[in-house]
Formats: C-alpha cells, sequence, structure tokens
C-alpha cells in the first residue's frame, strides 16, 4: 500500500483538520493513505487471530487430549516447571 508521511508545520493545516490547543505549537507528522485500498492485516494481527483460532480448537477436546498437550508443550517449554492445570 503506498502512503506519504511528512513532518510539517501545523498551520498549514487550517481549515483542512483541526488539531488540540497542544498539538498547535509543535511540528506534526502527516500520514496520507488512500481510502479506497484495504488495510493489510499486520503480522500481530494474524499472529493473534491465529492464536483464538487454536484456542478454539482446543477447547473442544477432550481433559484427555488437553492433559497430553500440556504434557508436550510443557516438555518443550523449559521454564515450566510443572504443568498447568487446565
Amino acid at each position: 500500500m503506498e502512503c506519504v508521511k511528512e513532518i510539517i508545520d501545523p498551520g498549514k493545516l487550517n481549515g483542512i483538520i483541526r488539531l488540540p490547543q497542544k498539538m498547535k505549537k509543535r511540528k506534526v507528522e502527516v500520514i496520507v493513505l488512500p481510502a479506497d485500498e484495504p488495510i493489510e492485516e499486520s503480522t500481530v494481527q494474524a499472529k493473534l487471530r491465529a492464536v483464538e483460532e487454536l484456542n478454539g480448537l482446543i477447547a473442544d477436546q477432550s481433559k484427555e487430549k488437553l492433559d497430553e498437550f500440556d504434557n508436550i508443550i510443557s516438555r518443550r517449554i523449559n521454564l515450566r516447571k510443572t504443568a498447568v492445570e487446565l
């Protein structure tokens, strides 16, 4: 996605954008993005969505499967000394 980013004197924005008083005395950064292009999903958002989907899959499992899953994870994470109660 193409964008324009510029640091400018806030006086250039008079009549375009109303700024809070605090911002009128400092330089501001203006970022312009096209309104018709969809915003791409960030990596963090994608990871959070994947974790939510995984949580849904895990919640549907039996107690035995959850215990097995926790046992496997406990072996892979060296910091964990005891299993987590699910």
